[in-house]
C-alpha cells in the first residue's frame, strides 16, 4: 500500500521552515546591532553619583563648591528650586546678598519610587 502526500502539507511544511529561517536570520541580525552599539558606548565615562551636602566646601581649585537636591513634579521647577537652594546657601556662607559666577558643574536626573516626582540633584561652583 502507497501513501500520496498531499502537496499542500509539503508546502506548509515548507513555509514553517522558511518562517523559522527568517525569524534566526533577524535574531542574528539583532545580536550584531546589539553587540556593535554596546561596544561604541564603552568610551562613554561615567560621573560618579551625586550625594547631597548642603554644606558649602572648598575644591581643588579654589572654588566654592555645594550639592544640593531638589523634589518637584515639573522638571524644570525641581532645577530652579535646586539652583536656588545652592545659591542661598552660598550666600549664607560668604555672608552676602549679591552673587557673581555661580555655575551649575554637574547635574543629575531621577524620579522616585512612583514615578511622579522628579529628583534632581547639581553640583554648583562658584569662583571665591
Amino acid at each position: 500500500m502507497k501513501r500520496n502526500i498531499n502537496p499542500t502539507i509539503v508546502h506548509d511544511i515548507l513555509d514553517g521552515i522558511a518562517t523559522v529561517f527568517v525569524f534566526l536570520v533577524m535574531g542574528a541580525l539583532a545580536v550584531i546591532f546589539l553587540a556593535i552599539t554596546g561596544c561604541s558606548t564603552k568610551s562613554v565615562t561615567i560621573q560618579p553619583q551625586l550625594e547631597p551636602t548642603y554644606q558649602v566646601t572648598t575644591n581643588d581649585k579654589g572654588e566654592l563648591e555645594i550639592i544640593v537636591q531638589a523634589k518637584s513634579r515639573d522638571m524644570g521647577m525641581a532645577m530652579s528650586k535646586a539652583q536656588f537652594r545652592a545659591r542661598q546657601e552660598f550666600a549664607k556662607h560668604l555672608k552676602t546678598n549679591y552673587l557673581v559666577g555661580s555655575r551649575v558643574a554637574q547635574q543629575q536626573f531621577g524620579t522616585d519610587e512612583s514615578g511622579l516626582y522628579h529628583t534632581v540633584t547639581i553640583k554648583m561652583v562658584m569662583p571665591q
